[in-house]
């Protein structure tokens, strides 16, 4: 059982999981949610450092054109689906884990047929 908890606090330690569900903050930019993740989660590092891990990340995910676009929410018009969930997954790599699983929704009955 004590193994089994070591293991486990190796695992959570290394990996990290982007929900389905959004944890993005409609009201926020994008560049903003990325921000305040950074500040919550890169707490040894410095501004510029987050500041320029924030950067890195829009440009890697290809959010560049939307960076000051609010995300959005069901009254505020926002970034579409797709520049959502990326800002989702730029989230979880400010930690820059190893493993990152990726929550997969099915689209439709085509998807189905071929799990």
């Amino acid at each position: 059982m004590d193994c089994d908890r070591r293991f486990l606090n190796i695992l959570l330690g290394v990996c990290r999981y982007v929900v389905q569900d959004d944890v993005v903050m409609g009201t926020l930019t994008v560049k903003e949610n990325l921000q305040f993740a950074a500040n919550l989660r890169m707490r040894k590092a410095t501004s510029a450092e987050k500041s320029v891990c924030v950067q890195q990340l829009i440009v890697d995910l290809g959010l560049e054109k939307c960076a000051n676009t609010k995300v959005g929410t069901e009254l505020i018009k926002g970034v579409s689906g797709g520049e959502r969930k990326r800002c989702n997954i730029g989230i979880e790599l400010v930690t820059k884990p190893p493993v990152l699983f990726l929550g997969i929704q099915k689209f439709n009955s085509l998807h189905n047929s071929l799990a």
